[in-house]
């Protein structure tokens, strides 16, 4: 699976459709089954059980990545990924991968801005977490669902 990621102020079209808390900004998310020009590739897609989505944050890792980073962030994902699961008020995650810029975007859906915080100290509480080699992302952002036509 691949997605298209677009932020701007006036972003409408995709599958879903979010909105920066704070200064308005919109972001879409369009889910495609095959890759089709400058998109991501979804390294993970983890689901929950809480739905609605109401909130995203969205966690950026500036490329380039080492490959030593790539295989410690992906090893730290498939080890949180049954946590990440199973947790009250999660909805779902997507890995988004770009292999031009060797750059990694994570999104994490939630019911509550209170989820989304439990939900980033359970994961950093997990043993074996190196902080070296997993300093966590660069920048991230806050945004509210505005639309979600896919879970």
């Amino acid at each position: 699976m691949h997605a298209r990621v677009q932020v701007s102020r006036d972003a409408t079209v995709g599958d879903y459709l979010f909105e920066q808390i704070g200064d308005g900004r919109r972001m879409t998310v369009s889910l495609l089954a095959a890759a089709d020009g400058d998109v991501f590739e979804v390294r993970q897609d983890i689901h929950g059980s809480a739905s609605p989505a109401r909130v995203m944050s969205a966690g950026y890792f500036d490329g380039p990545l080492s490959p030593v980073r790539i295989a410690a962030e992906d090893e730290a994902a498939a080890q949180a990924a049954a946590v990440v699961a199973t947790f009250p008020g999660f909805v779902r995650t997507l890995r988004l991968w770009q292999p031009v810029s060797r750059g990694l975007v994570v999104l994490t859906m939630c019911r509550s801005i209170d989820g989304l915080e439990a939900l980033r100290r359970a994961v950093d509480a997990l043993p074996d977490r190196d902080p070296v080699l997993l300093p966590g992302p660069d920048r991230s952002e806050i945004y509210r669902v505005v639309t979600l036509a896919r879970t």
